[in-house]
């Protein structure tokens, strides 16, 4: 009989289940009352670094810097002389939120640059804070699913589209719930497609309420204009 003739070939498929990593999610905090960051030691009740649990942030830039997909930033009351530049995005399943504590308000004040910046990044949320008296408001470009929600914006400095909020080449954002109040052009939708513009109160604008420039698909409802 010629070699191997006869013998049943067997073949054992060997399945190795891995287990999906599961997405981070974090709770970090701002509190510009502390001297100095908290690693895993805030207790946010007492505002204070060495009882709790948490960690918290001196200061806007190091907690954006940290930040990542799924994390919630919690912001406290009081007032961040700097800007609030998000260093990574979100996804669609685990998005970065950047939010005002509870019932707290937080400010953003007092900024050369536009204050809130969302440059290349995608599905990040900031909510409930207080932009004012800096030379712009915000600015999204070349950005995707970037919420801006509830935040009340005033006194933007600067002349021309940069004393406002401005999206440049971004699309599938939605500016819901805000306040915009005394800015320079202060909404400018240039380039930037499918965005939604909702429930917003806009009041004296120096030069324009609302600019939509080159831009498609964009929706504007329910908004108060002064």
């Amino acid at each position: 009989m010629p070699r191997g003739k006869g013998i049943a070939a067997v073949t054992c498929a060997v399945g190795i289940a891995l287990a999906a990593t599961p997405a981070r999610t974090a709770t970090l905090f701002v509190d510009g009352s502390l001297p100095a960051d908290c690693p895993a030691a805030y207790d946010p009740t007492a505002r204070s670094c060495g009882s709790g649990a948490e960690t918290a942030y001196a200061d806007l830039a190091a907690a954006a810097a940290a930040a990542v997909a799924g994390d919630v930033v919690e912001i406290r009351a009081g007032t961040y002389e700097e800007p609030l530049v998000p260093a990574n995005g979100g996804s669609e399943a685990s998005p970065l939120v950047f939010r005002a504590y509870a019932a707290e308000e937080p400010v953003v004040a007092n900024v050369d640059d536009p204050a809130l910046r969302v440059i290349g990044l995608s599905w990040i949320t900031i909510e409930g804070l207080t932009v004012q008296d800096s030379l712009g408001w915000a600015r999204l470009e070349s950005a995707t699913h970037v919420v801006l929600r509830d935040n009340v914006f005033l006194r933007a400095t600067a002349t021309g589209t940069t004393g406002g909020v401005k999206l440049v080449d971004s699309s599938y954002c939605r500016l819901e719930g805000n306040r915009f109040e005394d800015g320079n052009d202060n909404v400018v939708v240039q380039h930037s497609d499918y965005n939604v513009v909702a429930g917003n109160t806009f009041v004296r604008g120096r030069h324009s309420l609302f600019s939509l420039r080159c831009g498609s698909f964009n929706v504007v409802r329910g908004n108060r204009f002064e």
